[in-house]
């Protein structure tokens, strides 16, 4: 009976015992179970935190960025600037390779000056020689540069010989790749700041030659092509008078881009050159 009674109060005690630690086990369990929960609600404010910056994140951030774009930001010599924009005409027109490539080019077209309409037509070569001839109505005059000469001869008069300057202007502006020595034509070069020609922006480049002569050169902002070009010009016996030239409607011959239209702005008056074709 005693036995009984012992194993009784054992299998009771023991009973006891596995349902309080089963009811820890529980307990323990909750606990974990609430400090996971607990943990993963942390963890999904900080992401939505992450995620969703405050006024004051955004404003650190925009700090950020504007410290970066000071700090980023180049400012290139106007040295280098200058060499961009004759480097970016140059491969704008076709590049130094398709330039060098043309041996000859014959230009033809029209040019009308007050209420005089001529026919012209222009005869250039790869060593820099050129002759062009205007057919005025009851005149004929001829410009022509051999490589060290440049002359000029109207109608029946004698050839005059030009000036050291004029041959020089006449190798480098008639030379079929002459832009490409633009670094060696002139002695110094300065930027001035941006304008506009025609609505569109243009920057602007005095170029100033060895001879004293000063030139403004406006290169279109977007695609470098010169449009203008300011200088000093003779006319007659009257001196140098001050013109304007314009260049427009660029057009593509055998991979070379070369301006159909020339209008010159004198202060009395304007002439217009228009080209009618352009074999290579």
């Amino acid at each position: 009976m005693k036995l009984k009674y012992h194993l009784g109060v054992c299998f009771v005690a023991g009973s006891l015992a596995l349902a309080e630690a089963q009811n820890n086990t529980s307990s323990e369990n909750q606990i974990l179970q609430d400090t996971s929960a607990a943990a993963d609600d942390q963890v999904e404010e900080a992401e939505t935190a992450l995620i969703e910056p405050t006024d004051a994140d955004e404003a650190d951030i925009e700090a950020i960025d504007l410290a970066e774009d000071e700090t980023t930001a180049v400012v290139l010599p106007d040295a280098t600037v200058i060499s961009n924009l004759f480097n970016g005409h140059i491969e704008a027109l076709g590049g130094e390779r398709a330039l060098r490539r043309i041996k000859s080019r014959v230009t033809k077209g029209t040019l009308e000056l007050a209420d005089t309409k001529a026919e012209f037509e222009t005869h250039q070569s790869k060593d820099g020689s050129f002759l062009e001839v205007q057919h005025f109505p009851g005149n004929t005059i001829q410009t022509g540069f051999d490589g060290e000469i440049a002359w000029k001869k109207a109608g029946d008069e004698a050839w005059e010989s030009l000036s050291d300057n004029a041959a020089k202007r006449a190798r480098f502006f008639s030379s079929l790749a002459g832009i490409l020595d633009w670094a060696t034509f002139y002695s110094s070069t300065e930027l001035l700041p941006d304008t506009e020609i025609n609505g569109r922006p243009a920057k602007v480049v005095v170029a100033r030659t060895f001879s004293g002569e000063e030139r403004r050169i406006f290169f279109d902002a977007q695609n470098l092509r010169i449009v203008r070009i300011d200088e000093d010009a003779a006319l007659g016996d009257s001196g140098p008078v001050s013109v304007e030239r314009y260049l427009k409607d660029y057009r593509s011959v055998d991979d070379v881009v070369v301006p159909y239209l020339e209008e010159t702005v004198f202060p009395t008056s304007v002439s217009r050159k228009t080209v009618w074709s352009v074999e290579q």
